[in-house]
């Protein structure tokens, strides 16, 4: 009987539910920590072998955007009722991190895994937002401005 093609011999960590991702480990070469979609994995074949490089292992992260990677940032943000409503409509996972301060405006203080998912809220809604923290985001929100106006056809 023919063994199947194994194109990476990977170890399960975690599983973050929320974005469908589990966090493994690559047994090959790199030995390195690695994200998956569970969609981009088409075949699980249970091994008996003892857990190898445990030392090396780091679980993954994901924030309220539904990113995942191993790093994160800070962020905060005041918004007004409008901008707090829509965040914990599209991305329940922030309610906990969303503080009232009165009945029109909300403080959002939490890490992210990537500047693309706050900074793709964030400026759709730059009228109801302000960026409080931190620096590197608020650069980042500048460049991705910056960048709109020059790469756009509309003046």
């Amino acid at each position: 009987m023919d063994q199947p093609k194994i194109e990476r011999l990977l170890r399960l960590m975690k599983l973050l539910t929320a974005n469908n991702r589990y966090t493994v480990t690559d047994i090959g070469e790199k030995r390195e920590n690695l994200l998956f979609k569970l969609s981009r994995i088409e075949k699980v074949i249970p091994l008996s072998d003892d857990w190898l490089y445990e030392t090396q292992h780091h679980a993954g992260k994901m924030d309220i955007f539904r990113i995942s990677i191993f790093n994160t940032y800070p962020v905060k943000l005041r918004m007004g009722l409008f901008s707090a409503s829509l965040l914990m409509e599209e991305y329940p996972l922030s309610e906990k991190f969303l503080t009232e301060v009165s009945d029109n405006e909300y403080i959002l203080e939490t890490d992210v895994c990537s500047y693309d998912g706050v900074g793709r809220f964030v400026i759709g809604l730059l009228h109801d937002i302000e960026i409080m923290g931190d620096e590197k985001f608020k650069e980042y929100i500048q460049k991705r401005i910056t960048s709109l106006k020059n790469n756009s056809s509309v003046s």
